[in-house]
């Protein structure tokens, strides 16, 4: 298979892509020759150091051309309780590896359109699959950009998954 000409723009090599989080950032790895991506691993550290460390040991065994990290965005972005720690985070990496990030912020339960992928770029577009079940359609109807998938996973406290079974179900919880 023979790349588009939007990934001939950008080039050949590796990004990986960053879901940060407070306790856990999900990492992605994709290749920009083949236009494909696929899970990683969960950094669960939740000191800067140890993260950043662990970043470093991706970057060096990866060697990536790029790195992306989603932002939150929207009408209400700034509130979002993230956004400032996911900044530093931004400004940690590109200090230390040296990368630019260029945001493309949605709101959450964000409507999506066409329209708003036409970035005047041909760099990888990465979402939530909750994200990519809302553009399925578009991503059908764009097949020379590259849309990334982060999976989405949600594991609960133990204390609060008993209360809420208990509530749930009117007893207590095994």
């Amino acid at each position: 298979m023979h790349p588009s000409r939007e990934q001939e723009s950008l080039g050949s090599g590796t990004v990986l892509a960053f879901d940060f989080g407070a306790k856990r950032i999900g990492v992605a790895v994709g290749d920009l020759t083949r236009g494909i991506a696929h899970p990683l691993s969960t950094i669960a550290f939740e000191d800067n150091r140890r993260r950043m460390d662990a970043i470093a040991a991706l970057v060096a065994e990866w060697r990536p051309a790029r790195l992306i990290v989603g932002v939150p965005g929207g009408e209400r972005a700034d509130a979002h309780p993230l956004r400032a720690r996911i900044g530093r985070f931004v400004r940690r990496l590109q200090a230390r590896f040296g990368i630019k990030v260029v945001p493309h912020p949605f709101p959450d339960h964000h409507a999506f359109r066409a329209e708003d992928f036409a970035f005047g770029d041909s760099d990888p577009v990465v979402m939530t699959e909750k994200d990519a079940v809302k553009c399925k359609r578009i991503v059908a109807g764009n097949p020379q950009a590259q849309f990334w998938v982060f999976p989405v996973s949600a594991s609960l406290d133990p204390a609060f998954e008993r209360r809420l079974l208990e509530k749930l179900g009117g007893s207590k919880a095994a």
